[in-house]
């Protein structure tokens, strides 16, 4: 399909019918103040949710005839990276913007968005949520500076590594995006940082450091498996798509010393919730393959982790926790 709009704003949604809609009036709002109602459309799919989200849509459409809706709704609930999928395929636009159900849209985001729109990769980085990296501490807040990345580890070094798991940092070329979803990335609950990281090794990467979304961390229904996807998830995007890509040891070391500390995390929250995926040895072979010693450190971690009464288990993560803290203080 030849593409009609330069943006859409793509919604990948579930049972989350209050934050929708604020997140849809918020952008509805913007697209009609600001005159964008032929620049900008909204794309939202609909994981089967169990809540009001259909009527919550049907309103929006009546609410703002003008504003351009594709949407489209599961028969039956799919995961969340089935559902990114289904969002980044809807719609007419060149570059979609991929934001939560619970985000809603900053003044002014949609023209920064469109402002470089002409930037010839496929993926743009804006920084709605910081991440964890230590190094864009250094970085004025909102200023619009620009910076160029060529390859994951850029990224990384000056991001963070979590910076591109956020959907609200995230801007694609549509075309080159569902390109690029290979169902290996199915894997993960971070399909579209695994195509942001195969995008960038194939051509160059924009940041704006401007952040174009709210983020609204109120309802984490998935905080339950934090310590699993940092500890294997992460572990082995990385792996897969940035560390073996030319990295040296000391980029190595620096990935996976920051993820591996949530082994024992991982380990606590499988015992402690049902719903928490375990971590298995195999898995940790496999995530932090690109070194020998982190692959025995984190099953040395797994397995003091499983042999510790929870008790004991809590209380060492809170002793590494404050001795961290302290040390960055």
């Amino acid at each position: 399909m030849t593409p009609i709009h330069p943006l859409a704003v793509a919604v990948p949604t579930r049972n989350r019918a209050p934050l929708l809609r604020r997140l849809l009036w918020s952008v509805g709002d913007q697209i009609r103040s600001d005159h964008l109602v032929d620049r900008v459309q909204i794309c939202v799919s609909d994981n089967a949710s169990e809540d009001g989200t259909p009527d919550i849509l049907d309103e929006f459409q009546r609410e703002f005839p003008e504003v351009s809706l594709a949407r489209s709704r599961h028969a039956a609930a799919t995961d969340f990276v089935g559902n990114v999928r289904s969002v980044a395929a809807l719609g007419d636009a060149e570059f979609i913007a991929l934001t939560g159900d619970d985000d809603y849209i900053r003044p002014k985001a949609l023209h920064r968005i469109l402002d470089v729109g002409d930037f010839a990769g496929d993926v743009i980085f804006f920084n709605s949520h910081p991440g964890a990296g230590r190094w864009l501490q250094g970085l004025p807040a909102d200023d619009g500076s620009q910076r160029v990345f060529r390859n994951g580890r850029e990224v990384n070094e000056y991001l963070g590594i979590f910076h591109a798991t956020f959907l609200g940092n995230c801007v694609f070329r549509r075309r080159a995006f569902n390109a690029a979803f290979l169902s290996d990335y199915e894997i993960s609950m971070y399909p579209h940082t695994y195509v942001a990281m195969h995008l960038l090794a194939h051509g160059p990467a924009l940041f704006v450091n401007y952040a174009t979304f709210s983020v609204d961390e109120s309802q984490r229904e998935w905080s339950v498996q934090q310590p699993w996807l940092t500890a294997v998830d992460m572990a082995r995007l990385q792996s897969d798509m940035v560390l073996r890509r030319g990295a040296t040891r000391r980029e190595v070391a620096a990935v996976y010393r920051e993820l591996s500390r949530s082994v024992p995390r991982a380990v606590l929250h499988s015992r402690r919730h049902r719903a928490a995926k375990p971590v298995r040895p195999c898995d940790l072979l496999a995530a932090y393959r690109c070194s020998r010693f982190f692959q025995a450190l984190t099953l040395s971690y797994w397995l003091v982790a499983r042999m510790l009464p929870t008790a004991a288990l809590e209380w060492a993560i809170r002793m590494a926790s404050a001795r961290r803290r302290a040390a960055l203080s």
